[in-house]
């Protein structure tokens, strides 16, 4: 007992590596869909240079292949939290697609998902299954 609170404490000493995280409130469809401006299907390009921001998403090059709503050009720059790269570049390797609900928020300098996960649903061989309804695209 003596050595698990010794090393809580030796953990929570300052001097260490900073961790990073975020917390997300998560929001029903229809309020995601109505935060959105812009909603696409595509994928990321993680060969592209990133463009940072002061929060934590980085804007990513992203191939558009479907709008939904307002108005895209083929390849935008979407914002990605920081913390999403790793399993969403894996996601994308294994053929799935991400349809993005973006919105213009005042700490980015480009267009990001709605609440983070909120706006990013996974998209794989033309369903979506991410606690929204699953849906088959037509």
């Amino acid at each position: 007992m003596k050595k698990v609170f010794l090393i809580l404490i030796l953990l929570m000493l300052p001097g260490g590596s900073p961790i990073l995280a975020t917390k997300w409130v998560e929001l029903n469809p229809e309020e995601v869909e109505s935060r959105s401006q812009v909603i696409v299907l595509g994928t990321y390009n993680f060969k592209s240079k990133p463009k940072s921001d002061k929060n934590n998403f980085y804007g990513s090059q992203f191939h558009v292949e479907k709008v939904y709503k307002g108005e895209a050009a083929d390849n935008i720059t979407a914002g990605i939290e920081i913390f999403d790269d790793g399993w969403a570049e894996e996601f994308q390797q294994d053929g799935g697609k991400f349809l993005l609900f973006l919105e213009k928020t005042k700490e980015t300098r480009f267009l990001v998902p709605v609440a983070g996960p909120n706006g990013m649903v996974q998209v794989q061989d033309d369903r979506i299954d991410q606690g929204m309804r699953t849906i088959t695209e037509k």
